[in-house]
């Protein structure tokens, strides 16, 4: 009977094992493609000088501002009113630009575009700094440490015990 309790307990560890294999294998292969996507998003270059070209546009935009500002000519008042607005819309078009190749889904990175690029950048003395490009500067960048962290994290999967790869995959999730 000892014997035959010996094999059932063995047959029992296997097949525990197993399954917890499978389990392991299906959330590694979830946290996989989502470490793959921050990787794929902190190397798109492409976007990044999309949004680099538009914030400087709205920069440039800022020292014409600026500058018309410092200026008193009849048609100033005018011009300011256009390149003001021109230069909301850009900011409206980077933000959502952004928003949508995946640079927002921290509302650190969102705060830090709104206040640089919005608050900070309606200041007259600042206004000629390029603030917008540095919003950008500091959204990429980010992004292209979580693609690093991210692959970091994909290399260290192959030896991750079963609740790391919970962990991360929870972790994960909140992104």
């Amino acid at each position: 009977q000892e014997l035959e309790f010996a094999a059932r307990l063995r047959r029992t560890r296997v097949r525990e094992l197993l399954e917890d294999r499978k389990a392991i294998e299906e959330v590694a292969r979830r946290v996989a493609e989502k470490l793959n996507a921050l990787i794929a998003r902190g190397h798109d270059t492409v976007a990044f000088s999309i949004a680099i070209l538009i914030a400087l546009l709205r920069d440039l935009l800022d020292v014409i501002f600026t500058y018309l500002e410092a200026s008193s000519t009849a048609a100033a008042p005018v011009v300011i009113i256009i390149t003001t607005a021109i230069a909301y819309f850009l900011s409206a078009i980077l933000f959502f630009f952004l928003l949508g190749k995946g640079w927002f889904l921290r509302r650190r990175i969102r705060l830090i575009f709104f206040i640089l690029a919005f608050v900070i950048d309606g200041i007259p003395a600042v206004k000629a700094l390029p603030m917008n490009t540095i919003a950008v500067l500091c959204a990429w960048r980010i992004v292209r440490k979580r693609a690093a962290r991210a692959t970091r994290e994909l290399d260290g999967l192959k030896t991750a015990t079963r609740r790391e790869v919970e962990a991360l995959d929870q972790e994960l999730e909140e992104v």
